[in-house]
């Protein structure tokens, strides 16, 4: 008889710090799929406000073919209308409102988060989650922010140990679209000391305007030792030929 294949759901991560694109690359991945799609938002809508955001971004949504769920606690008891591509926005709102609403999981919000996941991804073909990044300014929080972050953490963490991939995101820029623009910098800057002979410190003076973008990233190179790194392998690579040839 004729068999039909059954393909293990994918699960992927998508992590970021506000405003670094995370959700325009998460929305990138799932609008590939020729499934249907779902969004599950987790936003608690408070007031007025949040209302009419909710509603704008339900437009917007719906403009790429997706179907909004409404899902800010009790991810664990929800339930897709079919099999396809889910988009669950965000970790954090979701932890948050199991954390502190009188209906959430209060002390075991992460591991409620969790178990939603789990449960979520088994309906799914390809599960997308959004999450924040935690701790990378440190960890001197205390109080109800220390435990939040903590939760969310430990959710990160989990989701992490159980995804196909896990994509950081930062500056709005996909892996693929970052290595080329990488590439054609490091181009583009060896052509023009060729073609005019000058010292990289001279070129460096030419192309810099004072407090814009392209010397605030030379200052960073410059303050991570950059330069030095660079004469310092060349002079090692030197040095190992020389001992080859002995």
């Amino acid at each position: 008889g004729r068999h039909c294949a059954v393909y293990a759901a994918m699960l992927t991560l998508v992590i970021g710090g506000s405003a670094s694109g995370k959700s325009a690359f998460a929305e990138h991945l799932a609008v590939q799929s020729g499934l249907p799609r779902f969004y599950v938002a987790t936003m608690r809508v408070w007031d007025a406000e949040s209302e009419r955001r909710v509603a704008r971004h339900r437009d917007m949504r719906r403009e790429k073919r997706f179907d909004t769920l409404e899902c800010p606690i009790g991810l664990d008891r929800l339930i897709l209308p079919a099999r396809g591509t889910a988009l669950l926005e965000d970790m954090g709102n979701l932890v948050a409102n199991e954390l502190y609403d009188a209906d959430g999981a209060g002390r075991d919000a992460a591991e409620a988060a969790v178990c939603g996941v789990e449960r979520l991804h088994r309906q799914c073909a390809h599960l997308i989650v959004v999450s924040n990044e935690v701790f990378r300014g440190g960890a001197d929080y205390a109080g109800d922010t220390a435990r939040y972050l903590l939760a969310l953490a430990r959710v990160n963490n989990a989701v992490a140990a159980r995804a196909d991939h896990v994509c950081r995101v930062a500056c709005g820029l996909p892996r693929a679209a970052a290595m080329e623009l990488a590439a054609q910098m490091v181009v583009g800057s060896a052509r023009l000391q060729q073609e005019s002979g000058k010292h990289p410190g001279a070129l460096k003076d030419a192309v810099c305007s004072p407090g814009g973008t392209t010397i605030q990233g030379v200052r960073t190179l410059e303050e991570h030792g950059f330069r030095a790194a660079v004469m310092d392998a060349v002079i090692a690579a030197y040095e190992k030929t020389a001992a080859l040839k002995k």
